[in-house]
């Protein structure tokens, strides 16, 4: 039998995802996300086109969120396992949507970030261990889970560099490069762990926007920085492909 808590708060953080960030833009509180980010931007956040993402985010995890609630007792073990963690996920990047626009980018906004990040990557992770019985479930369960992840991870690392600027860190080019290297190293490791391949592209959508951003006059350092980082997490991905095959 299905679990009543998992039916109710399962697509109600799916949902509260959604509206947390819209609801600022709807009536206007604070200030827009968007001017927070432009204030303190550095040349390593994406370029604006790339925050589209979360277009996708929102209605993919709020399929999957109707999807999981009403899985069978037969999948119960993994429902379990990716249950809380998707809703800690989808809650606190609807906590942090109506943080922002009142607060900005603190170090508390960056707190929020990294335990959304926590949540997304436990239920990716544990998602992948267990081994689709359709291609559907895959779609729906395995991959919006990975692409939360993914973003996330972008997120806690680009984004960050912003919380940084704001705390009076200057954002040198040394210090960006290690922000990426640190960002590349941290994704290779959880793409080793061979999540959905969504969690991969989600980084190189972010990678690519950052070049993009910088590519007309902007900072050609972060620019081979970012594209370095890319080849070695196609590498890190097709390895992790070839092993998930064997």
């Amino acid at each position: 039998m299905a679990n009543p808590a998992r039916q109710f708060l399962l697509p109600m953080a799916a949902l509260f995802q959604i509206a947390g960030s819209s609801l600022p833009q709807v009536y206007g509180w604070g200030e827009p996300i968007g001017a927070r980010s432009l204030a303190l931007d550095t040349d390593i956040v994406p370029a604006g086109w790339a925050f589209s993402i979360w277009g996708i985010i929102f209605i993919w995890s709020l399929i999957f969120a109707l999807y999981a609630a009403g899985r069978s007792v037969d999948r119960a073990a993994l429902a379990d396992k990716i249950t809380w963690p998707a809703i800690g996920a989808f809650s606190m990047n609807g906590v942090w949507g109506l943080y922002t626009p009142f607060f900005g980018l603190t170090i508390l906004s960056e707190i929020i970030i990294l335990l959304g990040l926590f949540c997304a990557l436990f239920a990716a992770l544990a998602s992948s261990r267990f081994p689709a019985k359709t291609a559907s479930e895959r779609f729906l369960i395995a991959a919006p889970l990975g692409l939360v992840a993914g973003w996330l991870t972008a997120a806690s690392f680009v984004g960050g560099s912003s919380v940084l600027l704001g705390q009076g860190v200057e954002m040198t080019n040394v210090v960006m490069v290690s922000i990426l290297g640190a960002a590349t190293v941290f994704a290779g490791l959880i793409i080793l762990n061979r999540p959905s391949p969504t969690y991969a592209f989600a980084i190189f959508w972010a990678l690519a926007a950052v070049i993009s951003k910088n590519l007309d006059g902007g900072n050609q350092t972060i620019i081979y920085a970012a594209a370095t980082a890319i080849g070695a997490l196609v590498l890190v991905t097709l390895y992790s492909l070839k092993r998930r095959s064997v």
